[in-house]
């Protein structure tokens, strides 16, 4: 898109369509596959990393002209490359956070890039290509050496390169690199484990990728050459962008202070708000630019923000809910409010809970302020922030209260009475394999943990245990926590197993029925009257039937690979299966005639269903889901389904 400066309008000016065309002719004629990221270098023109190439328009030229530069081709292995068409982008579609990778142009029109999987460790992991514009061709560099802090035993090449950027002296000339790495248990890094848990570094190298020194890390982010050839940092999950300081090796923050919203009249250096930044582009004037929560916005020179284009994808408080907007929501239900229906949300991309009535009315936000940080339990919830670790939230359906992650590896309440969170489960130093009998605020948990139901007073969860020894994760269970009892931990199902085995066969014990909690397990359900769980595991066609004490038994299959699901008995005992399969359509199962069948969203082209969560409303005979339409979030109602 670009916005027109002849009339300030938003125009289309290079399509999306799945298929990459029109080279050597006009942008407007041109179709591109799936754009990841652009840049724009210093002859004026723009650089588009379009799935497995990248393209460059002539911005000088009217109309502009577009034509590919690089990839393509069959050869993913050459450290050098006499035709850049000949490279081939390795995996590149599987990547998750293009806003980090590097794709940065210098001023002698050269620009360098990334061609493996990002982030990935293992071979090649730390290589950078740079395209030469001069002879049209591309050499290769990758950083090695003892850059880990504290650990020169360890070689770099052997960890996860998690952004770059090339530094520039005050002529331009590169003259090396700044390079930020992280590590992450269960270690798939296993030449570069130093600790059991999170670790970030950043270093600089020399133009042959030698080690050359150490630069304080600030965490998970991106570091960016600005036009002004200054180095710069965009923390996404503390909401923070920081300039880099070269003589003391230190980064300043400059805008964003980590909580709240960063309104236009706000002072962002020195107010408390987060931006939630995708990218950003600094000119040779040192003027920025952000792609901060869809808007795009312009830093001025009283550190105030001015929004250019866009509305924030947490607008809508306080309006009515159709009018809303969400950055990506996850999870979804509904409950009675003393007679009034209501649909609650997580918007786990804006760090919020939101609410509103599903018949229709004001939507508010119930907990998160868009810090994604543990909350303070002394303020209530929607001025605090919120961790969103998780893509599932639980409500108890009596009272609204809300059971999701506290911190990264802890289940917290959201009390709707006084609206603050205490944290119920985790915190503890007892592992929770092996601490059955154990009150909920004495268990430890080493890796997130899942709410998955909230049944008769009793809370369900998810987890597993990570083990960097064994590379990998284990003693994947079910745990149930009574909330009349401080959360008293019980078993229900799992093993202390060193392995992250597939899920047990049927006749299995439930007790002891083994299965892997990487399979993202679905909310369950508990059957009252024939007194069974329901438990399904999203990405599968299964649903097992596990009645407490009993046998693991197959309670029905689907036909397609599910998203989420719900389930509801009838008052004649007739029961049905909704769910989201993996092609983004709703499906009904009757169980009494075994007939699948799908629902139709015809009425709404492009809409297909999305997220963990789905809840059928039986006073409303209709099901509320999260849809996704133009690649934005929303929740729907269907009747009748």
């Amino acid at each position: 898109m670009k916005i027109d400066p002849a009339d300030g309008l938003l125009k289309v000016f290079l399509k999306r369509t799945g298929t990459t065309s029109g080279d050597g002719g006009s942008v407007y004629d041109a179709t591109a596959k799936t754009p990841l990221k652009i840049n724009l270098d210093y002859q004026n023109r723009l650089l588009v990393w379009d799935y497995d190439r990248i393209r460059r328009i002539d911005l000088s030229e009217n109309p502009p002209k577009i034509q590919t530069i690089i990839g393509g081709g069959n050869d993913s292995a050459s450290q050098t490359y006499a035709s850049p068409l000949n490279l081939k982008f390795t995996d590149i579609g599987s990547s998750f956070n293009f806003g980090n990778a590097t794709f940065s142009p210098l001023p002698n029109g050269d620009f360098i890039f990334k061609s493996e999987k990002y982030p990935e460790n293992g071979s090649n992991s730390t290589r950078l290509r740079i395209f030469h514009d001069s002879t049209n061709s591309i050499s290769s560099v990758t950083f090695q050496g003892p850059a880990v802090p504290g650990h020169p035993e360890i070689d770099v090449k052997n960890c996860t390169l998690l952004s770059a950027a090339p530094v520039v002296d005050s002529s331009g000339t590169l003259s090396k690199y700044l390079v930020s790495f992280f590590t992450s248990p269960p270690s798939s890094d296993a030449d570069c484990t130093y600790n059991n848990g999170w670790n970030y570094f950043q270093a600089y190298f020399d133009l042959n990728g030698d080690f050359v020194s150490n630069v304080n890390a600030l965490g998970h982010g991106a570091i960016i050459l600005g036009k002004d050839f200054k180095n710069y940092f965009v923390r996404r999950e503390a909401g923070v962008v920081y300039q880099l300081d070269p003589n003391t090796n230190s980064w300043s923050a400059i805008a964003g202070k980590g909580k709240g919203i960063c309104e236009d009249s706000l002072d962002v250096l020195n107010a408390e708000c987060r931006l939630i930044v995708e990218d950003a582009f600094i000119n040779a004037n040192g003027k920025m630019y952000l792609f901060d929560n869809n808007t795009i916005r312009a830093l001025r020179d009283d550190n105030t923000l001015l929004t250019l284009a866009g509305q924030n994808l947490s607008f809508g408080d306080n309006l009515d809910a159709i009018n809303a907007r969400f950055t990506n929501i996850t999870s979804v239900d509904t409950w009675n409010d003393g007679g009034v229906l209501k649909t609650t949300a997580l918007d786990i991309g804006a760090a919020r809970i939101r609410e509103f009535p599903v018949a229709g009315g004001a939507i508010t936000t119930i907990a998160g302020n868009g810090n994604a940080l543990q909350p303070n339990t002394g303020l209530d919830a929607h001025t605090t922030s919120m961790s969103p670790r998780s893509s599932q939230f639980i409500l108890n359906k009596s009272n609204g209260n809300l059971y999701y992650i506290f911190n990264d590896k802890d289940i917290g309440l959201l009390n709707r009475s006084t609206n603050r969170w205490s944290r119920v489960v985790g915190g503890g130093t007892a592992d929770y394999y092996n601490s059955d009998n154990t009150v909920g605020t004495s268990i430890e948990f080493n890796t997130t943990v899942t709410p998955l139901a909230f049944e008769n007073n009793k809370l369900m969860l998810v987890s597993n245990w990570s083990n960097v020894a064994i590379g990998g994760t284990h003693r994947s269970m079910l745990k149930i926590y009574d909330s009349t009892d401080s959360y008293r931990q019980s078993h229900f199902m799992g093993t202390d197993s060193n392995t992250n085995p597939a899920y047990c066969a049927t006749g299995t014990a439930v007790a002891s029925c083994t299965f892997s909690a990487a399979d993202s397990s679905l909310r369950t359900f508990y059957d009252s009257l024939d007194g069974f769980w329901l438990h399904a595991r999203r990405g599968t066609k299964n649903i097992y039937q596990l009645p407490p004490g009993g046998n693991v038994a197959s309670f029905t299959n689907v036909t397609q690979n599910m998203r989420a699901m719900t389930y509801y008995r009838r008052p004649n005992n007739s029961q049905v299966i909704f769910y989201c399969g993996s092609d983004g359509k709703l499906y009904k199962k009757e169980l009494s005639s075994g007939v699948e069948s799908e629902i139709s969203l015809a009425g709404v082209p492009g809409m297909t269903c999305d997220g963990f969560g789905l809840s059928y409303v039986p006073s409303r005979d209709s099901l509320v889901f999260i849809y996704k339409k133009n690649d934005l979030s929303g929740v729907a109602e269907i009747l009748a389904p």
